[in-house]
């Protein structure tokens, strides 16, 4: 059983957003990951996408940390966290 997954770049172009594009990508993830027994995971968002964190709260994902220079030097990341 996997206990837990970091989820790794979920990008869709701006002329595709609000649109529902990230949603049916991300519900659709969430539910192979269920599916496999995956019980916790994680998403990292740097600092400067902030306004993406909205769009996991609709999933269920919640801000769990912050991790200085994850991306590079004077590049953070919060960390996002979901319990499935």
């Amino acid at each position: 059983m996997a206990l837990g997954l970091l989820l790794k770049d979920i990008i869709v172009d701006r002329a595709y957003q609000g649109k529902g594009v990230g949603k049916h990508l991300l519900k659709r993830e969430l539910q192979i990951l269920k599916r496999k027994n995956v019980r916790l995971v994680f998403a990292e968002v740097h600092y400067k996408c902030a306004s993406a964190i909205p769009f996991y709260y609709k999933f269920g994902f919640r801000i769990s940390g912050f991790q200085q220079d994850y991306f590079g030097v004077g590049h953070d990341a919060i960390i996002l966290k979901l319990e499935l």
